[in-house]
């Protein structure tokens, strides 16, 4: 196109000077009035390298989390806007074409590929290819730093939390949705959010652990290779830190095998089985998942007894 109708974009002939997160709000907010209208227009920004209309997801980047809270010194330290942006974009939808390296790969073990697509990130800022289209040192960075500011962490936990119940709802009532990766994004997302191992989490964790084992097979056998994937220290954190901290505190606080605690062991064998996958002695040594306290604090025969009692009941625990 001749011109960009953003006037905060440099191909337009109204182009004054704006900081670059300024800029990405008034552009999803022109986009947003484009998708109000009977017959949305689209415009292509040059100032942020991408079609404005993937805008309206609101999606987010770690180009964009750094410059709104990196340095509170700088004009465009902003956490309100950040906060904005978590309670809009912390969705199933905006997090699958969030903290997305440009042209990365996006298909799983069926060849699929995301129906939403993938984007380019705004702003530039290359980082290391995941099989998952994530740019996962840049995800962590973003998370690490929203995680140390107080009146973002608040909302980050908030919209985590609204995140998760989302996913029940979704794999309850359509669980073959999920048979799309940028919906499995925000799964691994999740899961690399590090309070989500903190005890006071424990209740979103496990509802994680519970959508994760409803999964359709081919959204499992996807989150597998993903795990695969990672780095041996990003691995090791889910396995040691969030699953088997997990099972060892909920066994400490029931004294018996809950239904929380046999969906985590379903995802520690899918860590397992990602373990194996790369061959050799594993990704991490077989011993990380072991757990001394389900030999420690469990009674087995007096389990079986009250699953045994519980089943008859109609009550089982799975």
């Amino acid at each position: 196109q001749a011109s960009c109708r953003n006037v905060h974009c440099s191909g337009s002939p109204e182009f004054k000077p704006l900081t670059k997160p300024a800029a990405f709000e008034e552009a999803r907010l022109l986009c947003r009035d484009a998708f109000r209208q009977p017959q949305p227009v689209y415009h292509f920004c040059k100032e942020l390298g991408f079609p404005v209309e993937t805008l309206h997801k609101d999606i987010l980047t770690p180009a964009l989390v750094r410059e709104l809270l990196s340095d509170p010194s700088s004009s465009t330290y902003n956490p309100a806007l950040l906060c904005q942006q978590l309670c809009r974009g912390f969705t199933m939808e905006c997090l699958g074409l969030s903290f997305l390296l440009p042209n990365g790969p996006s298909a799983g073990p069926a060849g699929r590929r995301a129906s939403l697509g993938a984007v380019r990130r705004p702003f530039g800022e290359m980082g290391e290819a995941h099989l998952s289209g994530l740019d996962i040192e840049g995800l962590l960075r973003a998370l690490k730093l929203m995680d140390g500011h107080p009146e973002v962490s608040e909302v980050l936990v908030s919209a985590t939390q609204h995140l998760v119940e989302e996913m029940e709802k979704e794999v309850e009532s359509r669980p073959d949705w999920f048979g799309e990766v940028a919906r499995l994004r925000p799964v691994l997302i999740a899961l690399l959010w590090k309070p989500i191992s903190e005890p006071t989490h424990s209740g979103v964790l496990a509802t994680l652990l519970k959508v994760i084992c409803r999964l359709p097979t081919w959204g499992r056998a996807t989150l597998v290779e993903w795990f695969a994937a990672l780095h041996q220290e990003q691995f090791l954190d889910i396995v040691a830190h969030v699953i088997q901290n997990f099972i060892t505190l909920q066994l400490l606080t029931s004294q018996y095998i809950e239904r929380a605690v046999a969906y985590a062991t379903v995802v520690l064998g899918m860590l397992y089985t990602a373990s194996r996958s790369v061959g050799g002695t594993g990704k991490i040594p077989y011993t990380e998942f072991y757990n001394d306290a389900v030999n420690r604090v469990v009674d087995i025969k007096q389990d079986f007894r009250r699953w045994h009692k519980a089943r008859k009941q109609g009550i089982g625990r799975a």
